[in-house]
């Protein structure tokens, strides 16, 4: 059951009391704080694309290059 912003709409969290009793999906960029939570469970890993679990071996950046600034 998806869980929404009584003001804006904005979808915040998700629920499945069924499969997984007792968790909530959160949208990380919904919460102020998300940099100080940490996930307890990864849910839907069979669909995933096949490359993130290589995403950590790849060049990353810590902002954006903007050309001709």
């Amino acid at each position: 059951m998806k869980h929404f912003c009584a003001v804006c709409g904005t979808p915040i969290f998700n629920t499945n009391p069924e499969f997984y009793p007792g968790f909530a999906m959160l949208y990380l960029g919904t919460a102020a704080l998300n940099a100080e939570l940490m996930p307890r469970a990864n849910v839907f890993c069979e669909y995933k694309l096949p490359w993130v679990d290589a995403i950590d071996s790849i060049k990353s950046f810590s902002q954006a290059i903007v050309c001709g600034a």
